[in-house]
């Protein structure tokens, strides 16, 4: 540390009492992922330190700046993060539009003013973007390239999963190392203080804190809660705590864990309760076993215990191995928030509480779940109607159908060959004389006449039925479509855009793809739910968003941006597979051929596959010269392309 405070001394003190001398030509050839930088973009050598011109970061990386009013702060706006930039303290504060607060501080990294603009150390913005900047070569070049070193997001503790010299590891905010790289994954199982190691293909836990709870040697772990943590060894699994402690013997080939020290495990083809403590089975065994957790109070504690099956017959048993409900029943269903279930009783539906008795008795061909209303639609023989809590016929059974009332106090109903709206008392709310309609999602229910249209929950007739085709939006719009255009409404019925798109796809990140047609031909853009055009029509075609990011083609060739329009990967590529699950995604180069590229367009393999399939479970299939093989999310061969199917390709990955 002592000796980088002289080196950024000294950097300081030559950038303050030298001038620049270098002219324009001796600034050398600047490439990125080897492709030339704008001849237009300034640099400026200074001490064999190249600095960029913080107005030029748009031209020369398409990432916008602006100088606040000091002269000290500069902020960038990448497709994904905000950086500010302090000149005068060093630090580089990143912050990403999810909210989450990177905090980087580069001290050797001052800005430098010269013409009357204000450059910045091209390193540092490099190192802020995630890139690696190799100084002149011998071919007089400047090379940058992108790096897959990164940090992730910090949680709650301070602490983030980060990536170098290919291992993960953990750090804080401050730099330190909580855990070495020497790691092949790690995982936080969404839970601020437990990770899940990986190390040739086994794996572990460890707490934020950086140190081990098991060691690194099980095939797989799954995280429930701070109590339930599955283990499996080859083909048996058992239980630990979060201290590591066994719970369970890692010996069985099923286990099923709810509390006060009672599990269920599997020995062969039976299920057993375990009493954790003696480490005891029980006599009774059981066919089939389903954990149950409820969402209702009773003594203190919530719902617990398992749906157990012997034979044919279902009952209840709670955490402490009692049984509450006999094994007499055909089928069990979970039990709501109210403590109520459905259950089949001699091939009859009818509903129980938790405590076994019969609420409504088994004497329905069919009974919908209780909602926060207390009805549910009922069918006796070929009829539906229905009933509440009390055993009580609400709506008499005349109906051909009822969909769910979902709690709401309305539904939609079929009878005599019409779709009409009836209220949960049974009223009509609306006339019968539609000929097809869909359940209620939110306040409006699609319904056909003269044409589509749409019905609110008092049966009104709130966007006319006399539209050609329909697209559901969101909660807050929906697509019509008349005279072979489109037009975007609101709930209430109101025309938000006039019919005046050609196409119109789902909406996904609050953006749906349309297009118009611009002299003849169709230009694709985005706009949100309000209407509001978010992306201009300058695409001649384009794809649903996906994680903020959608493949768009233009001027003949494919390239993916962002939900702002930033061009995240150049339009160079003559296709892509979609899928991009694990951050990175196949493309197709001019000649054909597939490769995998980063977020941030590194090639991570040659292109000389046919095809590179969707990712699962980290893995890829190839397909090369009419043979399949296999890579991972860094781009390696993990199986050469000789197999004959995509399926024995797979079946030899460990």
């Amino acid at each position: 540390m002592k000796k980088l405070s002289i080196i950024v001394a000294v950097i300081a003190f030559i950038l303050l009492f030298s001038p620049c001398t270098h002219a324009a030509d001796d600034i050398p050839s600047v490439y990125i992922n080897g492709t030339i930088i704008d001849s237009n973009v300034n640099f400026v050598m200074q001490n064999s330190t190249m600095y960029l011109a913080c107005d030029d970061t748009e031209l020369a990386f398409g990432v916008e700046s602006a100088v606040d009013a000091g002269g000290t702060v500069f902020t960038f706006s990448t497709p994904l993060r905000v950086i500010t930039y302090d000149s005068v303290t060093g630090s580089v504060n990143i912050t990403d539009k999810k909210s989450f607060l990177y905090e980087v501080y580069e001290k050797a990294y001052p800005s430098y003013t010269h013409d009357g603009r204000v450059y910045i150390p091209l390193r540092m913005f490099c190192t802020s973007l995630g890139m690696n900047v190799d100084y002149i070569q011998s071919d007089n070049t400047v090379k940058i390239t992108s790096i897959r070193n990164f940090v992730g997001l910090f949680n709650s503790h301070g602490v983030a999963v980060a990536f170098r010299g290919g291992k993960y590891g953990l750090v804080n905010r401050n730099g330190d190392l909580v855990l070495r790289f020497s790691y092949d994954d790690i995982s936080n199982f969404d839970n601020p203080v437990y990770y899940k190691l990986t190390d040739n293909h086994r794996c572990g836990l460890a707490n934020s804190e950086g140190k081990l709870i098991t060691e690194i040697a099980y095939n797989e772990i799954r995280y429930e809660s701070p109590s339930i943590i599955y283990i499996r060894q080859g083909r048996k699994w058992g239980m630990c705590d979060i201290s590591g402690e066994i719970i369970i013997p890692v010996k069985y080939d099923e286990v099923i864990y709810s509390s006060n020290l009672i599990g269920m495990v599997k020995s062969g083809a039976q299920w057993y309760l375990l009493d954790c403590r003696k480490g005891e089975l029980s006599f009774q065994s059981y066919d089939a076993v389903y954990k149950l957790t409820a969402g209702i109070q009773t003594d203190n504690s919530m719902i617990e215990g398992y749906y157990v099956q012997k034979g044919d017959k279902w009952g209840y048993i709670d955490s402490f191995g009692t049984t509450v409900i006999n094994l007499k029943y055909e089928a069990l269903d979970k039990f709501d928030q109210y403590g109520r279930a459905r259950m089949i009783y001699k091939g009859k539906f009818g509903i129980i509480d938790c405590g076994g008795q019969v609420i409504i008795p088994a004497a329905y061909d069919y009974i919908d779940s209780f909602g926060t209303i207390d009805v549910a639609v009922a069918q006796m023989g070929s009829k539906f109607g229905a009933v509440n809590d009390r055993f009580e016929v609400v709506i008499p059974f005349e109906y051909d159908y009822i969909y769910p009332f979902n709690n709401q106090h309305s539904s939609v109903a079929y009878k005599d060959g019409k779709f009409g709206v009836i209220s949960s008392d049974g009223k009509h709310l609306s006339s019968f004389d539609y000929t097809h309609m869909e359940e209620f999602r939110g306040a409006l229910a699609l319904a056909y006449k003269n044409g589509y249209g749409y019905l609110d929950t008092n049966g009104n007739e709130v966007i006319p039925t006399v539209h050609s085709d329909v697209k559901q939006g969101t909660a807050l719009s929906v697509f019509l479509k008349k005279d072979d255009k489109w037009a975007l409404f609101s709930p209430s019925g109101r025309n938000l855009t006039g019919f005046r798109y050609t196409s119109a796809g789902a909406f996904s990140n609050g953006l749906s793809a349309v297009s118009v047609e611009i002299g003849g031909i169709q230009k694709y853009g985005y706009v949100n739910d309000s209407g509001d055009v978010i992306i201009p029509f300058e695409y001649s075609s384009a794809q649903n968003f996906k994680y903020g990011k959608a493949i768009v083609t233009k001027g003949g060739y494919s390239g993916i941006i962002d939900i702002e329009n930033r061009v995240i990967i150049p339009f160079e590529y003559t296709g892509f597979n979609s899928s991009y699950d694990y951050n990175v995604i196949a493309a197709a180069d001019q000649s054909g051929k597939w490769g995998l590229i980063s977020f941030n367009n590194q090639k991570l393999c040659d292109f000389v596959y046919d095809y590179i399939f969707e990712y699962d479970n980290g893995y890829a299939c190839t397909l090369k010269d009419h043979k399949y093989g296999v890579i991972d999310t860094f781009g390696n061969e993990v199986l050469p392309p000789i197999y004959k199917t995509q399926k024995a390709a797979r079946a030899q990955l460990p």
